[in-house]
């Protein structure tokens, strides 16, 4: 029958949870609100909430549990279960695994949320069997996470991996870490947004005003008119020569056989990932030479957090 764990993706509004077996299917799922703004002990007492209505929902036992796997946004000390710095949380460094396990008296781990979704799809998604697999997630921000020959990266407490936050345009636009260049301030959906927007607003005859007005522009704009405004075309050119970019310095550092796409961004499909191949191919180092990494878009979607809890009690 396999093994059984419980998988948790704590976000800002929702936290959704799932129980999910080792062949990676997740039998019962739920979700609660997260309710941050009522303080730490009332975002644990949800998440354990969640945790006893899973068991009462599957009417399974806790001893039928391996362990909980929780993901949880920001700067996370894993190894020690610590929310170090989650701002939408308020969490400073919060011991969250220790509350969830005092509560529920279940094995807890937690890790960063974008390195639990990273997990899910190489066990169960679009690189699933890889043991070389890098990923960005594009959204509001750019998250992302590496496997190298298998392990997951993580760095020093946890803290590395922060694939937003280097720098691809020297002196370039201001990101929201206060740095000038990332990735982040290019390739994310805010920035995509913001860029057409600007856009617009200098070419008062572009077709995409068919939208409305400016409140109406989000990531997708750009993209739906690029093949009947040369405006869009060009925020659609801008955006991937930058995102092209970051992705080429990735795979020269981790030379991933699979590079995920992941966030509402990758659901472009064909009309990122096509042109973003052929920019990485034409710039990565000794291309002739070397393997290609290949660039695919995320297949879990919102599952991918509550899957990649396996991955977190493999070994």
């Amino acid at each position: 029958m396999g093994k059984f764990f419980i998988g948790i993706d704590l976000g800002g509004t929702f936290i959704k949870g799932g129980i999910v077996s080792s062949f990676g299917e997740i039998l019962f799922s739920d979700s609660v609100k997260t309710q941050a703004d009522l303080g730490n002990e009332k975002v644990t007492k949800n998440i354990c909430y969640l945790i006893t209505s899973l068991l009462e929902k599957s009417k399974m036992k806790k001893e039928d549990i391996v362990g909980v796997g929780v993901g949880v946004p920001g700067i996370i000390d894993s190894a020690n279960g610590i929310a170090v710095c989650s701002h939408n949380l308020h969490f400073d460094n919060f011991e969250i695994k220790n509350k969830i396990e005092k509560e529920t008296k279940l094995t807890v781990k937690i890790a960063n949320d974008a390195n639990l979704a990273l997990l899910g799809e190489t066990l169960f998604g679009a690189a699933k069997d890889c043991k070389n697999v890098v990923m960005l997630t594009l959204g509001t921000g750019v998250g992302g996470g590496a496997i190298v020959d298998g392990i997951l990266l993580e760095g020093n407490k946890s803290a590395g991996a922060e694939f937003g936050h280097f720098v691809i345009a020297c002196n370039g636009n201001k990101c929201s870490c206060g740095r000038n260049g990332c990735l982040e301030a290019y390739s994310s959906a805010t920035a995509l947004i913001q860029k057409t927007k600007d856009e617009m607003l200098k070419n008062k005859t572009s077709e995409m005003w068919q939208v409305g007005n400016l409140e109406k522009v989000n990531g997708k704009t750009a993209f739906d008119y690029a093949n009947e405004d040369k405006t869009a075309k060009g925020i659609v050119d801008w955006y991937l020569k930058h995102l092209a970019c970051g992705i080429t310095n990735l795979c020269n550092i981790f030379r991933p056989k699979v590079f995920i796409i992941g966030g509402g961004i990758s659901n472009q499909g064909e009309a990122l990932i096509k042109p973003l191949q052929q920019l990485v191919d034409k710039e990565i180092f000794a291309s002739e030479y070397t393997p290609k990494s290949k660039i695919v878009t995320a297949k879990l979607g919102n599952n991918a957090g509550v899957l990649g809890s396996v991955g977190l009690f493999k070994n």
